[in-house]
């Protein structure tokens, strides 16, 4: 944000790897029914949760940075992105299996 800010090419580590982009109240909405579910039925519940995005909804950074980017300029921002490779390398693909919370809470991404 800030080398957006500055009308300044931000640094991307990896802007084709993959991410399962979600907005933080997804995985509140789990949290809070995993919360009611704990104290209604006790340790039943009390195990590893993942709460995510359906599998279609993970996208590559660089979409991200070209949709922020974009938004930016329309106000009037000049911000761009640009890759960095060989430094810190990331996985190019990251998900989370949320087929617990589906089957046994019953819960659904929005």
């Amino acid at each position: 944000m800030r080398a957006i800010a500055a009308s300044e090419p931000a640094a991307i580590r990896s802007p084709q790897a993959v991410r399962p982009w979600q907005h933080v109240l997804e995985p509140l909405a789990g949290y809070l029914l995993l919360a009611e579910r704990l104290h209604t039925e006790g340790t039943t519940f009390a195990e590893a949760w993942n709460f995510g995005p359906h599998d279609e909804d993970a996208r590559p950074i660089q979409r991200l940075i070209q949709r922020l980017t974009a938004a930016w300029q329309a106000g009037g921002g000049q911000g761009t992105g640009s890759s960095t490779p060989g430094r810190n390398p990331t996985a190019p693909y990251l998900k989370l299996d949320c087929a617990k919370a589906r089957s046994q809470l019953g819960w659904q991404p929005r």
